[in-house]
């Protein structure tokens, strides 16, 4: 499959961005009727039910995008598992009211993050393998939980990324 690594940061940027659009509308609709959902808040924004696909809509088309951007490697399906493994945990905690242990949430993050840079996606930034494998845990875990905190406010955490 070489023409997968053809496909430039524009290109995988693009097929993202549309995948997300077309999925984005399924995944405000079958929220709710999944129970998946938000109720209005007092002082929210919105109207109506807020629903939870909004973050698997687009790690769901990220993930499916990532081969392409990055090219088929154990290490890109490393990514697409973890990033899984990590959309299940979010959507069980929300499912479950936040009642997902601290603790759980923070063991799973940092097990993905570290069989990420197993599988091959490990920056060199000190050059010292145990430090770089530390550094790039807690930059994984720092990143997953400051999106989960921005996810409270709609749409600022999906903006976000899009930046």
């Amino acid at each position: 499959m070489d023409w997968v690594r053809a496909l430039d940061p524009a290109a995988s940027f693009s097929l993202a961005l549309v995948g997300s659009v077309a999925v984005m509308p399924v995944a405000v609709a079958l929220g709710p009727r999944l129970g998946l959902s938000v109720p209005p808040r007092l002082f929210g924004r919105a109207d109506r039910p807020v629903s939870y696909l909004g973050g698997a809509a687009l790690a769901l088309t990220i993930c499916s995008v990532i081969p392409a951007a990055v090219g088929l490697s154990r290490g890109s399906a490393a990514l697409v598992v973890g990033a899984l493994a990590a959309l299940t945990l979010g959507i069980v905690d929300d499912r479950a009211a936040g009642d997902v242990a601290p603790s759980v949430r923070l063991t799973v993050e940092g097990l993905v993050a570290a069989a990420v840079w197993v599988a091959g996606f490990r920056p060199e930034i000190s050059g010292v393998l145990p430090v770089d494998l530390a550094l790039t845990v807690f930059v994984l875990v720092a990143s997953a939980n400051a999106f989960n905190l921005l996810d409270n406010m709609d749409g600022v955490a999906g903006a976000t990324a899009a930046v």
